[in-house]
């Protein structure tokens, strides 16, 4: 079994390209996620218009790092146990990674939380940036979709085939490129109930919006009911029809009052 479910990136061109396409971002710092064996990290190096940390989970990997990379910072942890405000205090962050599949949507649920996001080039599973780059009514559309948009705007930037790592992964990647919104769309404090609200809903994917929310919401159909009628949704339609601003108006209207 591979430590870490790593697969490495041995495709030049899309090292490459991800690299100019992060160092493109305007930032005060720069975050490699997983360097690994350096694929994309002397890419990024030679390129870097900012400092630049390396996040490297593996104790054996994480002390080759710095002889090769000296002007760069080497944190040998677990990105998702970083302290991002402490050893970020001011600036804006621009993240880059090749990330491994099984940590990869929490990763991204992390970066797109932290205040100071500047923008992201990462690599997933495809079937992940597919179902994060999902519109209302596409059959990938769900949660992470919701979220994403409400966070900021992305775009797929290259698919990239089993061949492009070794070992071969059995599965197709892609590589996504998230931007900060122009203008917040979650109002402060409305974010946990919004994302409760788009779980919930598509928690029974096949339910009608109401029975979903009733359901999560300890059967209280009544409660979800009317939160429906304020945020003026047909009860009867299903999460998938239901677009950010609808899963907005709907948070908004289930925020407990104050």
């Amino acid at each position: 079994m591979r430590k870490f479910s790593q697969v490495f990136l041995t495709n030049e061109g899309a090292a490459v390209r991800i690299a100019e396409t992060a160092c493109g971002i305007a930032a005060d710092h720069l975050v490699e996620i997983g360097p690994g064996r350096g694929a994309l990290t002397r890419h990024l190096y030679a390129l870097r218009r900012c400092p630049m940390t390396l996040v490297e989970i593996d104790r054996d990997l994480a002390p080759k790092l710095p002889p090769q990379y000296p002007e760069a910072r080497v944190i040998n942890s677990d990105f998702l146990r970083v302290d991002l405000e402490k050893d970020f205090p001011s600036g804006r962050v621009a993240f880059a990674g090749n990330l491994p599949y099984d940590c990869a949507t929490p990763i991204l649920d992390r970066i797109l939380s932290f205040p100071r996001f500047a923008g992201a080039a990462l690599m997933f599973q495809k079937e992940v940036v597919d179902k994060a780059l999902a519109a209302p009514g596409d059959p990938e559309y769900g949660y992470l979709s919701v979220m994403t948009a409400a966070r900021a705007s992305a775009y797929r930037l290259m698919d990239l085939g089993p061949g492009s790592f070794r070992p071969r992964p059995r599965v197709d990647s892609a590589v996504a490129v998230f931007s900060p919104l122009a203008e917040p769309f979650l109002p402060p404090g409305l974010e946990p109930v919004f994302a409760r609200a788009v779980k919930a809903a598509f928690m029974h994917r096949r339910k009608t919006v109401l029975n979903s929310l009733s359901a999560a919401f300890g059967g209280e159909k009544e409660k979800a009911a009317a939160a429906l009628e304020a945020a003026g949704i047909d009860p009867a339609l299903r999460a998938q029809a239901l677009a950010p601003a609808d899963f907005l108006r709907l948070a908004a209207a289930l925020r407990p009052a104050d």
